[in-house]
């Protein structure tokens, strides 16, 4: 969150016309309905007849308590779990909230796959063990306008600066 919220904070700088609502939601977005202008969407950008473009590639990884990466016992968490997996492994525990599912996996409680950011610094304090990334695989990061056309070129302003 702390990128975006620096970013946010440029952009209201570099436009300070411009009103910004930020919601943090994983559910599909009706643009008009909703009326968003501009959606940040990881993964899939939803609806083919909505115009995205690419802003980043984030590695994902699977990140477990110490000696637990292959503990197939553990489930595997959170809502980026089907990059690592065809399969979610099935326990006592579902979750798709990164923020939740980081605090079950530092608790034991479970494996997770996360965006590899949110977990280095519990890596490199040896509070989590990570795999590493899989082959040609990441999160896309989506600026989505569901305006016919391009985004408006302050909403691609915001998005790529």
């Amino acid at each position: 969150m702390a990128p975006l919220a620096a970013l946010t904070s440029d952009f209201l700088r570099d436009y300070p016309q411009i009103s910004i609502t930020i919601t943090v939601d994983d559910t599909p977005a009706d643009f008009m309905a909703d009326g968003i202008d501009l959606a940040l969407r990881g993964n899939r950008p939803g609806s083919d007849s909505l115009i995205a473009r690419v802003l980043s590639q984030t590695p994902v990884v699977l990140a477990a308590p110490p000696g637990q990466l292959a503990n197939d016992d553990l489930p595997i968490l959170g809502p980026l779990a089907r990059h690592l997996t065809d399969r979610r492994a099935v326990g006592r525990i579902a979750c798709d909230s990164f923020a939740l599912a980081l605090e079950l996996v530092r608790s034991g409680a479970a494996r997770g796959c996360f965006p590899r950011p949110m977990c280095d610094a519990d890596h490199a304090s040896g509070q989590l063990d990570l795999a590493p990334p899989p082959a040609r695989r990441g999160n896309p990061a989506h600026a989505v306008s569901g305006l016919p056309g391009p985004p408006s070129a302050a909403a691609a302003a915001a998005a790529l600066h």
